[in-house]
């Protein structure tokens, strides 16, 4: 195992404590691989039955060379500013 996957955070393991119950945009989130904020994520899973992860575009990149177990699950991006009428 690499120690990349020691770190990964599966998705929904977010703290949501922390979350109000009612926002208009949706803050920048963690990467589950480097843990850096990133607006737009990719889910993706690097094991062959291993967990779903949200990854920023760069750490997936990395984990798809090579790794023939890597799948794309789409991409979750950050929601605009709702316009106030």
């Amino acid at each position: 195992m690499d120690e990349r996957e020691d770190r990964m955070t599966p998705v929904g393991g977010i703290d949501s404590s922390s979350m109000s119950t009612r926002r208009t945009r949706r803050a920048a989130r963690p990467c589950g691989l480097c843990g850096g904020q990133a607006d737009r994520l990719l889910r993706i899973k690097c094991q062959e039955d291993g967990p779903w992860f949200v990854a920023c575009p760069i750490c997936a990149a990395r984990v798809s060379e090579d790794n023939p177990y890597f799948a794309y699950g789409g991409r979750i991006a950050r929601r605009p500013a709702r316009a106030s009428a």
